[in-house]
């Protein structure tokens, strides 16, 4: 029999009077979520020390950023966007602002140019060609807003520090200076999204460790606990007559002690067992079956915790009867792809008109950019596509449906991509 109740102290939710669940009796009745927050020394540290963690926040840093995107406009206008970018160091530094946005919940990009005052509000159109200056990497730790939170919702910056203060430190961490930065200068990165805006500070994000915490820990914990038993793997049991006699006086113990000494060394030197007749010799093998398997599963789980497929997270390679990992890899790319065009592109959006004017002089409404796919093909595909293509033109022209000089540049065109 099953019912809706309302206990006491609890939200209504389904019990059962016959097998007691959700009921005084039930344990899982008590269970609770607690909002444990990770300082920074602890993100350092699992950054630092667990691999796990580690590739947990470097690998969809790096593949968002890895194969880069691709200019589309004039051949000189696209050699002129790449250089800028080269010249800046823009692919590298916007893979450092994710890791670390992805690390301490938030990081920025200050954007510096030929102004002065960096105070001032930036108009990317009047900075000028060869106007900006640098871009530097800051953790959000490394900006304090000033000013209080913009509470203008007409402002693009509702919401957030009306200005920023970026410190800067020498040795021994001893504050050196502080520049005030308007917003508009700093290119945000957040990491996960925070519960709500009441527990946010400043507007930042979690990092993306918080919630894969208990997962990596308990993976951790259970590949340590199978190292330690690899030393108990073997045990020598050695049954000695009257042995409490012995070790009742130093001298008969210590020379129990030399006994034990010659015997191992017996052992190791003849590879046999020396030992007198009344004394018992025998060996305990520890066995390792079910332990590889549950260690995997705990892997899985800190996989599906991450979001980040097995064969790219462990680098092991796919599990089962005809498993490629194709599939894995493809849905993760496709996320990816999708973090890309709507996290990075309108963050990147103001960082954008600055390289533009920086390289070409001017905002060209027309040029855009398309992120490269993080899948590639091997040759043997490369080349059935393009068999592919070609036969697929060939049949429009023989058919008489499309003239050959209509689809020469196209068929080439997708050739050499």
């Amino acid at each position: 029999m099953a019912v809706t109740t309302a206990v006491k102290g609890w939200f209504d939710t389904l019990s059962n009077f016959m097998t007691g669940m959700m009921l005084a009796n039930d344990k899982n009745r008590y269970n609770t979520y607690v909002r444990n927050i990770m300082t920074i020394d602890q993100l350092e540290a699992a950054f630092a020390n667990d691999w796990i963690a580690r590739k947990i926040v470097t690998i969809p840093a790096m593949d968002m950023t890895r194969q880069w995107r691709e200019w589309q406009a004039e051949n000189d206008q696209i050699e002129k966007l790449e250089a800028c970018e080269t010249k800046h160091l823009v692919q590298m530094k916007v893979r450092d602002a994710l890791l670390k946005a992805r690390l301490y919940g938030g990081a920025g990009i200050v954007i510096g140019t030929r102004e002065n005052d960096p105070a001032k509000e930036l108009n990317p159109e009047r900075i000028g060609e060869g106007g900006l200056q640098y871009l530097h990497v800051v953790t959000r730790h490394d900006l304090s807003g000033l000013d209080g939170t913009e509470t203008d919702i007409s402002s693009p910056w509702f919401g957030l520090p009306r200005f920023y203060q970026v410190r800067t430190s020498g040795q021994n961490n001893n504050l050196q200076q502080s520049v005030r930065v308007h917003p508009s200068r700093v290119v945000r990165f957040c990491g996960n999204m925070a519960p709500s805006i009441a527990n946010t500070d400043e507007g930042w994000g979690d990092s993306v460790l918080q919630v894969v915490n208990d997962a990596v820990q308990a993976a951790a914990v259970t590949s340590q606990s199978i190292a330690t038993l690899i030393h108990e793997a073997k045990v020598d049991f050695i049954k000695v007559p009257r042995l409490s006699e012995i070790m009742q006086t130093k001298e008969h113990s210590d020379k129990f002690t030399e006994r034990l000494a010659f015997f191992n060394a017996a052992k190791s030197t003849t590879n046999a067992v020396v030992m007198d007749a009344e004394e018992e010799w025998e060996r305990t093998q520890l066995t390792f079956s079910g332990m590889p398997e549950v260690l995997e599963a705990f892997l899985l789980i800190v996989s599906g915790a991450a979001d980040i497929p097995a064969t790219r997270l462990h680098g092991r390679s796919p599990q089962g009867m005809n498993a490629t990992g194709d599939s894995d890899l493809r849905n993760y790319y496709d996320r990816i792809k999708s973090d890309q065009e709507m996290y990075l592109t309108p963050a990147m959006a103001v960082l954008d008109q600055v390289l533009q004017v920086d390289a070409l002089g001017s905002i060209d409404e027309e040029i855009f950019y398309e992120w490269s796919s993080l899948w590639q093909m091997d040759e043997i595909a490369k080349a059935g596509m393009i068999k592919t293509i070609t036969e697929a033109a060939m049949n429009l022209v023989n058919a008489g449906l499309v003239q050959t000089s209509a689809l020469a540049q196209g068929v080439q065109n997708r050739a050499i991509e």
